[in-house]
């Protein structure tokens, strides 16, 4: 089923996905540090939100499969960043987020 959400149409079930992946905690605070530093490595996310290397490394490869975080290698780092043409459906839950 298509609807139409901020001027683009979008499928429900990849809108109930996405959803889904933003149910976690975690990965919403992944997300919502990641829009306010605009880049930052495992290990600053890590410190950041007080959860292990592994589980923010877990967290991460879920939302860089669903295209919500991008990672850039730079020699032995990766630094991660939120796509600069944010989903409209993500962009909507962090701003909603950040209003609280």
């Amino acid at each position: 089923m298509q609807i139409e959400y901020g001027g683009c149409m979008t499928s429900i079930n990849s809108s109930e996905k996405k959803l889904k992946l933003l149910a976690s905690n975690k990965r919403l605070a992944i997300l919502l540090f990641l829009d306010k530093q605009k880049t930052a490595t495992v290990s600053e996310i890590s410190e950041a939100l007080s959860t292990s290397i592994y589980g923010v490394s877990q967290h991460l490869r879920i939302l860089r499969g669903a295209n919500m975080v991008l990672a850039t290698r730079r020699g032995n780092n990766v630094s991660y960043r939120l796509p600069l043409k944010k989903d409209p459906l993500i962009k909507a839950v962090l701003m909603s987020v950040k209003s609280k």
